[in-house]
């Protein structure tokens, strides 16, 4: 995990984010224990918010996307299908990338 997220408050730059994706996540979470498991959530809703904060909106729409399929996929939460599926509507909002789309017409068959 700490080949992706490290724990001293430093920013996953800008031109690493695209290490990060769906498979990846769903591995480092079916190798986390359940503290890691929630961490890995906090640290995706974090970068979604500080880059958002920052107007770099394409790379808080891809952190948005990453939370929808962290949350649906793994993490399974309390409301987690209405999480997932404002994750994926917000993503869209930002940036109307073809795997936001593809990514909320799965979700949308899976509800």
């Amino acid at each position: 995990m700490e080949k992706y997220f490290q724990y001293n408050d430093i920013i996953i730059p800008e031109e690493e984010i695209s290490n990060l994706n769906p498979d990846i996540l769903k591995d480092l979470h079916d190798n986390a224990n359940k503290f890691d498991e929630q961490n890995i959530y906090f640290i995706l809703l974090f970068h979604y918010y500080h880059y958002k904060e920052e107007g770099k909106l394409e790379v808080a729409a891809y952190f948005s996307y990453l939370l929808s399929n962290y949350t649906f996929t793994c993490l399974k939460p309390l409301y987690y299908k209405d999480f997932s599926l404002r994750f994926a509507k917000e993503a869209i909002k930002l940036d109307e990338k073809k795997l936001y789309v593809k990514w909320l017409e799965e979700l949308s068959k899976k509800l």
